[in-house]
């Protein structure tokens, strides 16, 4: 009987310390297990059913729709709003505040802003032509250049890359036209509309300082090349994706590019250099040395790939006729079709300029030697050195040089240089050379280093240059040029200014005017042989002698304090008017 009741005990649970009077299961630790005698089998029985009444009970909505799970985390988290420091609270703190969730919070915002970066790219690339999405979709070249014609599409091209590329956090990016004004009128606005349109969140932005900047971090800038002072706008800050516009047209780029912009970007590990716009006039531009480059990634479409240019046919005709050209002519291929080497012959200021490798042996005597001298200032300091003949009124440019960023001694030493080289090279063709024929003709705008050259070097025979009416010394020089009364050496320094210098054409109709276009490229030792050569033309040739060459300067006399001659005086009547120094 006592095993009996033994075993009762047992079975029902009563009076064991796991159990509770009625019999019922309590918490049962594995020792209690044990001692209780109950199977682990039977628990394994019990527990599922147990755990889905519980699932059942948490998740069962009551009869106002509500769960255990939504009234408990509600009154938790009440407590816990109206007391932080109650311990509802302090758990949810320690919760909310773990690296863990933090870190959970961070990958899932990550995931969200990726995906409305990614969805944000596709609508703009939408919007693009098949052309401009080949540019689009190209993240791995960091150098790429697109040579088009006109209504080609690449403004919008440009507007939605910079967009694009901002959808990114903390990515700035510059956009440089020819001018600021350029720049603003072309790409400000439509880059605003374009970030309305997409949903990139503008903080703050200005048309008149020419930024627009995000609320990630990202920006845009707007600057212009018109001269050294506006590229100098671009240092100073952080640049990741570059475009520069207008490029065939751009004037002094490598200085823009490697010494402005360059050191802008070396931060990033990949950052991005695009050049769009229409071939050069000219050649040796930097553009077209660009495109020649290995390395550089190359794009090129007309407007007949763009499927938005409106009335195709039309353009080419109506634009031949407007510029009075013919429509297979150098304006057209480039400018309308995009083509490379398609040069502005048209409006070459220095046509069929004649060329010379060595100097003539026979029927040339040496006489006259003038020495034009351009300063640079913020340009290239030049110098270009024409022997000349009384005899048979000839002459020829042997030795040239142009160099920027020099010291004034260092380009009066290179002045006393080719001096005396050219006095060398013309005493051995002439060894009655008479030294007084040397002249040294300089730019008179830089009055202190004319000063210096004949005060403290005691370089003999050094004048102002005359620089009055400009363009008829051009034209004289451009027909010297044409005719062989001047060559130039072959390949030479002078050749390539020659050949890059063009007369400007109008902005509405491009038709050529007589003025030269100094945005595309400024002459430095074109303008030092215009000076020697206007004096060559009146002691040699006769040409001209109201445009006498200028009094010799008096080295005791300082001319910036005491000019020998006044200025040129506003008159009609050319008596008179020059004589000695004559002024700008």
């Amino acid at each position: 009987m006592g095993s009996s009741t033994s075993g009762r005990n047992k079975g029902d649970g009563k009076g064991h310390k796991n159990y509770n009077k009625k019999g019922i299961k309590t918490a049962l630790t594995p020792e209690g297990i044990k001692k209780s005698g109950v199977k682990r089998s039977v628990i394994n029985r019990i527990t599922p059913e147990v755990q889905q009444y519980i699932k059942e009970s948490l998740t069962e909505p009551d009869k106002n729709g509500q769960t255990y799970f939504q009234k408990f985390i509600k009154t938790f988290l009440d407590e816990a709003l109206s007391d932080p420091n109650s311990k509802a609270g302090c758990t949810l703190a320690s919760s909310m505040f773990s690296e863990a969730l933090l870190d959970k919070l961070d990958q899932e915002a990550n995931k969200a802003m990726a995906k409305d970066q990614d969805f944000m790219k596709y609508r703009i690339r939408s919007t693009l032509f098949a052309k401009q999405q080949e540019v689009f979709d190209n993240q791995v070249d960091e150098t790429i250049e697109i040579i088009c014609g006109r209504q080609s599409g690449k403004s919008q091209l440009n507007a939605r890359i910079l967009v694009a590329s901002c959808a990114d956090p903390d990515t700035p990016c510059l956009y440089v036209n020819l001018t600021f004004t350029n720049a603003i009128s072309q790409l400000y606005q439509l880059c605003v509309d374009l970030s309305d349109e997409y949903g990139l969140v503008i903080k703050r932005k200005s048309s008149s300082d020419g930024y627009i900047e995000y609320a990630n971090g990202s920006s845009i800038k707007f600057r212009g090349n018109a001269n050294k002072a506006e590229a100098d706008k671009c240092r100073g800050f952080q640049n990741k994706v570059i475009i520069i516009d207008e490029v065939g047209h751009q004037n002094n780029l490598n200085y823009l590019v490697y010494e402005a912009i360059t050191p802008t970007t070396i931060i990033f590990a990949h950052p991005k250099f695009i050049f769009t716009g229409t071939p050069p006039r000219a050649p040796h531009h930097f553009s077209e040395n660009l495109w020649n480059n290995p390395n550089t990634k190359r794009y090129s479409w007309t407007f007949r790939d763009n499927p938005y240019a409106a009335n195709k046919e039309e353009i080419v005709p109506r634009a031949a006729k407007l510029a009075g050209v013919a429509e297979d002519s150098t304006f057209i291929q480039r400018e309308y079709f995009g083509i490379m080497g398609a040069y502005d012959r048209e409006s070459q200021v220095y046509k069929g300029f004649q060329t010379f490798e060595t100097m003539p042996k026979e029927n040339f005597i040496p006489t006259n030697i003038y020495i034009g001298v351009d300063w640079g200032g913020v340009d290239n300091n030049a110098i270009a050195c024409l022997i000349a003949s009384k005899y048979s009124r000839v002459g020829f440019v042997p030795l040239e040089f142009k160099k920027n960023n020099m010291s004034v001694t260092e380009i009066c030493s290179e002045i006393i240089t080719i001096r005396q080289q050219a006095i060398e090279l013309a005493q051995s063709m002439n060894h009655e050379f008479d030294l007084t024929h040397v002249q040294v003709i300089c730019d008179n705008n830089e009055l202190d280093n004319l000063w210096e050259l004949t005060r403290e070097y005691h370089v003999p025979n050094v004048c102002k240059a005359y620089k009055t009416d400009k363009m008829f010394s051009i034209q004289q020089l451009a027909e010297l040029s044409r005719t062989g009364v001047i060559k130039i050496l072959k390949g030479g320094i002078v050749q390539d200014e020659f050949e890059q210098i063009l007369y400007k054409r109008d902005s509405q109709t491009d038709v050529i005017l007589n003025e030269i276009d100094e945005d595309l490229y400024h002459g430095d030792i074109e303008a030092a042989l215009r000076y020697a050569s206007r004096n060559f033309c009146v002691e040699i040739l006769g040409i001209d002698e109201k445009n006498k060459p200028a009094q010799i300067i008096d080295p005791t006399v300082n001319p910036n304090m005491n000019p020998i001659t006044p200025q040129r005086k506003d008159t009609n009547n050319d008596e008179g008017l020059f004589e000695g120094v004559t002024w700008d």
